[in-house]
């Protein structure tokens, strides 16, 4: 044999050798990955990857890595396992309780206990990072204590606690829950105790028919879960359900102990509870946000003015339906709202107004003090009285706007007189002047009327004094409210006046008010001449619009040659004259240096 045969033989033998090495490595890892995959399975998951010597060759697939949705499904079964173990310890307690081996209080409470007890080993399972295993014991002791409170309540002969021994266990387990559930992060059985609490005082009071007990409970939980929004780790959808519950269930005690008319009780038992649930709702959300907007300087957030505004009117509206037939009950209930209306005033302008960069706050303060003033003031104040008490309230907040520079009161300068209008009757008085059919009754101008024009006209004139923001739609949009109103009325007032003039003729009364409308026209541009105010010239325009409409639908139909002879020419002389004045007017008067904001 030559040394190039040889030479061969040993080649092969070396490659021969080298792969018989290469097979017994992939061999070894087999055997590794098949010992390891009880294990992995056990696990939930595959086990760790040992590390592999180089080979060459393809690396296998491990066979663990290949069961992943299954180590998921031993993982879920095990948890469910643990609760069905756990359901079964409530049954033999309920077992024992109905054989009459325990007491029936002494079983209820061994109930409860038992629940709170797997709560606890919940928060602890969590705290060991088992969260999965924690919401899992927890939401299993939710579904123990929830129905327990409900059926021991409700049983026939068998109840073992009252309708407020199952408030108030149902208010404390629940925040008992949320408290644990905040601590390890446990939302899904913060929101199952929540769903469960409503579901359960829902039940309860639809069965015991008593709404109160369950009313307060829910106003606890709801508080609660605010808190919870502002701590430092927030949970802030939790908020939403609960003050809705709370707020339902307040707005259900009022329609229950609602009196059907003035023969109803003045009086029922559980009245002072819902008075205290009625005026503690909106006391309660409101002193949380002033904590949180005022002692710790935060913005106004929406759930803050929708839940302020919905206690507000569920509160205060349900104690107003629920005593309205009890003497002297409503003008105390309006006047302690307009009390805390001042409040909201005096927090909004002295302490939030002064921080430029807090002016959601600024406005939700203030807005909740215009919604207070007007709807504790409709419920102290009576008749007349009450549209003259508005007429006062415009006036000084346009004062107060102009001395201070504050287009908020002007805003709210334009809000209570169009409340005191409405109270007055004053626009069915101006529109029955102005449009309706001369056959028919109007309303007339009476005191309170008049005295809103008066009031229209001395808050313009004195928003129209203010220098610095003259241009700016803070200020404009406050007086064309204002002015709008002082024209219509003004023009009502002359027509109803001069209508004695026209006797029943249809053709005079449109030529009048035709007459009267390009008088309007004409004082709204002389205005604008005058002061510059861009506002007067919109309204002179409008007006003007106004008159074309009114002579198709009003003059061209009902006038006679005469009458719509005098009405073409005031109209036409309106369109010659307004422009004419209005290309004359001169520019915004110059800036005057102003007092400065309190």
């Amino acid at each position: 044999m030559n040394l190039a045969t040889v030479s061969g033989v040993e080649e092969r033998l070396a490659r021969l050798e080298g792969k018989l090495e290469d097979l017994a490595g992939v061999i070894l890892r087999l055997e590794k990955q098949v010992s390891s995959l009880a294990g992995a399975a056990a696990l939930s998951g595959p086990a760790p990857e040992e590390a592999a010597p180089e080979a060459a060759g393809p690396e296998p697939v491990s066979l663990a890595a290949q069961l992943p949705a299954q180590g998921t499904v031993l993982n879920l079964l095990t948890r469910l396992g643990t609760s069905c173990l756990v359901l079964g310890g409530a049954f033999l307690v309920r077992a024992l309780t109905d054989s009459g081996t325990l007491q029936r209080p002494l079983g209820v409470g061994l109930g409860l206990a038992y629940a709170v007890a797997w709560i606890v080993l919940g928060e602890r399972s969590a705290a060991r990072g088992r969260s999965t295993s924690g919401s899992f014991l927890a939401i299993t002791a939710v579904i123990i204590a929830y129905p327990l409170v409900v059926e021991t309540s409700t049983r026939p002969g068998l109840a073992v606690f009252a309708p407020s021994g199952a408030a108030v266990i149902l208010a404390l387990l629940t925040i008992f829950c949320l408290v644990v559930a905040w601590r390890r992060d446990l939302e899904l059985f913060a929101w199952s105790s929540l769903v469960a609490a409503v579901a359960a005082s829902f039940v309860l009071a639809l069965v015991k028919a008593e709404v109160e007990p369950f009313a307060a409970a829910l106003l606890a939980i709801g508080l609660a879960t605010l808190w919870l929004a502002y701590s430092p780790k927030p949970w802030r959808g939790l908020r939403w359900p609960a003050a809705a519950a709370a707020d339902l269930f307040v707005l259900w005690t009022a329609l229950k102990l609602a009196p059907s008319g003035p023969s109803a009780p003045e009086s029922r038992p559980s009245l002072s509870l819902f008075l205290l649930l009625a005026f503690a709702l909106p006391f309660l959300y409101l002193g949380s946000f002033a904590v949180r907007t005022l002692a710790r300087r935060r913005s106004v957030v929406l759930f803050d003015v929708v839940q302020g505004i919905a206690a507000l009117a569920v509160g205060y509206g349900g104690a107003a339906l629920v005593v309205r037939y009890i003497k002297d009950a409503q003008p105390t209930l309006g006047a302690s709202a307009v009390l805390i209306a001042a409040g909201c005033y005096g927090v909004a302008f002295v302490f939030v107004g002064r921080r430029q960069e807090q002016r959601r706050n600024f406005l939700f303060y203030a807005t909740l003090a215009l919604l207070l003033t007007l709807a504790g003031s409709a419920l102290w104040v009576r008749g007349t009285a009450l549209g003259l008490f508005w007429c006062v309230l415009a006036a000084t907040a346009a004062a107060l706007g102009t001395y201070f520079e504050r287009g908020t009161l002007a805003v709210h300068g334009v809000a209570y007189t169009l409340a005191a209008a409405l109270q007055a009757g004053f626009f069915a008085a101006s529109f029955d002047a102005l449009f309706s059919s001369v056959a028919r009754p109007w309303t007339p101008f009476a005191a309170p009327g008049l005295a809103v024009l008066a009031t229209s006209l001395l808050a313009y004139v004195l928003l129209a004094r203010e220098k610095e923001d003259v241009r700016k739609m803070t200020w404009q949009i406050p007086r064309i409210a204002l002015a709008a109103v002082a024209a219509l009325g003004a023009g009502g007032f002359a027509v109803a006046e001069l209508k004695a003039s026209t006797g029943s003729d249809p053709g005079a009364l449109a030529a009048l008010r035709t007459g009267v409308l390009a008088a309007a026209a004409l004082l709204l541009a002389a205005g604008r001449r005058r002061t510059g105010l861009a506002e007067l010239a919109w309204l002179a325009y409008a007006v003007l619009v106004l008159g074309a409409g009114k002579l198709l639908l009003e003059d061209l139909p009902e006038g006679r040659p005469a009458t719509l002879f005098v009405a073409f020419v005031l109209y036409g002389g309106a369109l010659l004259a307004v422009p004419r004045l209005l290309r004359r007017a001169p520019t915004p008067p110059p800036e005057e240096p102003g007092p400065t904001a309190a």
